[in-house]
């Protein structure tokens, strides 16, 4: 996956670390499930509708080799070291375009600043709202196992 990157406005993993977060996720509700009858079906992440959003406000991140090594096809690990949770592993997918983290593999990666978890929460918050207004929709964890 060949991400283009800005050099002036591209940063290294441990910058934005060292930066820190603002807050912590409050909503860890980030999947929807679709209830048709009997039948349950994935449907979304709840941050989808706000994709290009996201995407515009990621920085470019350059790994050096330690880490390339280490978040290699992990956008799961990067999320957990970036944002403090795993929950955001798909957004990292998402913004730079994989379809799998088998095409997570790029030495510079875009990625949300941690300081912008509060957006986040606000959105979260928003789909919240929006499922909560809907019958046939739940979050993973709210839908009874078949």
């Amino acid at each position: 996956m060949l991400v283009t990157s800005n050099p002036e406005s591209t940063t290294t993993l441990t910058q934005l670390v060292s930066e820190g977060r603002t807050g912590e996720i409050q909503l860890n509700k980030t999947h929807y499930l679709l209830r048709i009858g009997e039948n349950v079906y994935p449907l979304a992440n709840a941050l989808d509708s706000y994709m290009d959003f996201l995407i515009d406000i990621c920085v470019d991140v350059r790994l050096n080799d330690v880490e390339y090594d280490k978040y290699y096809q992990n956008p799961k690990l990067l999320s957990k070291t970036l944002y403090g949770t795993m929950d955001l592993w798909y957004i990292l997918l998402r913004v730079n375009r994989c379809s799998s983290p088998f095409n997570f593999k790029s030495r510079v990666v875009k990625a949300m600043h941690p300081d912008r978890l509060d957006m986040i929460n606000k959105m979260l918050n928003l789909s919240d709202q929006r499922l909560s207004k809907s019958k046939n929709l739940a979050y993973i964890e709210e839908m009874p196992r078949v």
